[in-house]
């Protein structure tokens, strides 16, 4: 059987609160990576995003990322082998951080 190249597979947030979703992660042979950034950091980005995000709490940004984030974090840290901080790091070092981690080149 011919060998898949390693793939990223990007999941909204929401994904991972179905059970059917973390049973097919808990049991593949994929490596799941929590990225995770200061509550700070997180409202920034989705403020810069040109994607409109629609609230999920109604609450101030930094608010709901607080939330949402207390709320779903068991989740992710069960099922996450690697977990990255991308609070202070470029998207392409974090790239390379995590292709490293988990021995692949970038290239």
């Amino acid at each position: 059987m011919a060998r898949r190249p390693p793939q990223v597979l990007a999941l909204g947030g929401g994904a991972v609160l179905s059970a059917t979703v973390q049973e097919r992660l808990a049991s593949g042979p994929m490596t799941v990576v929590l990225v995770v950034a200061e509550p700070e950091t997180l409202a920034r980005r989705i403020a810069a995003s040109p994607i409109l995000r629609p609230s999920l709490t109604e609450l101030p940004p930094i608010a709901e990322v607080e939330a949402v984030s207390r709320a779903r974090m068991p989740v992710y840290e069960r099922l996450a082998r690697l977990v990255v901080d991308t609070t202070r790091t470029e998207l392409v070092a974090c790239c390379e951080s995590v292709l490293a981690r988990l021995g692949h080149s970038g290239r």
